[in-house]
């Protein structure tokens, strides 16, 4: 048994996507929401089991971004086109973090919204397509995190659960 994922394109036209990862190996799959898993499209080796490899299927269905949590320390984006499985290798540009930990695509399908850890601190970075970043919100080190990245059809807005590690003391009287 392994660990299952999926994402659908934005656009009405666009296809859905599957992954299952199972002893290191992380297996693409087209997915038709009535029939189920269908044929593979692409391969990634060397996961580990506890973190699956993060990505997102672009606005219109025809590409894979792709993110290696934990072992990331490149900085890199990996673009797999899911007509011909060429892959296209984006650099996060000036890159100081220690890894990336998410991937959603923005809605003009050219750029990307990552999550990223630098120096224990939490960062939501906007890219451009030639991996250029600049940073939306940070979270400094042990305070909380960022998950759930989705940018709205239209590319004016942004959703993210920005989750805060606090610390208080309370005193409850006469419960």
């Amino acid at each position: 048994m392994g660990r299952y994922d999926y994402a659908c394109g934005s656009s009405p036209s666009s296809t859905c996507v599957m992954s299952d990862l199972k002893d290191g190996l992380q297996s693409f799959y087209r997915l038709d929401p009535a029939k189920g898993q269908g044929e593979e499209i692409f391969k990634i080796f060397g996961y580990q089991e506890e973190s699956q490899g993060v990505w997102d299927l672009s606005p219109d269905g025809s590409k894979l971004a792709i993110v290696y949590p934990g072992g990331n320390r490149k900085g890199e984006i990996r673009i797999v086109s899911l007509a011909d499985q060429k892959v296209t290798v984006v650099p996060i540009r000036n890159w100081k973090g220690q890894y990336l930990d998410h991937i959603s695509w923005a809605a003009d399908g050219k750029s990307w919204f990552v999550l990223a850890e630098v120096d224990s601190s939490f960062a939501l970075l906007s890219l451009d397509a030639n991996g250029h970043a600049k940073v939306l919100q940070e979270i400094p080190g042990g305070q909380g995190w960022i998950s759930s990245i989705v940018a709205s059809p239209d590319g004016r807005s942004l959703a993210f659960t920005k989750r805060a590690v606090l610390g208080d003391v309370f005193l409850l009287e006469n419960f």
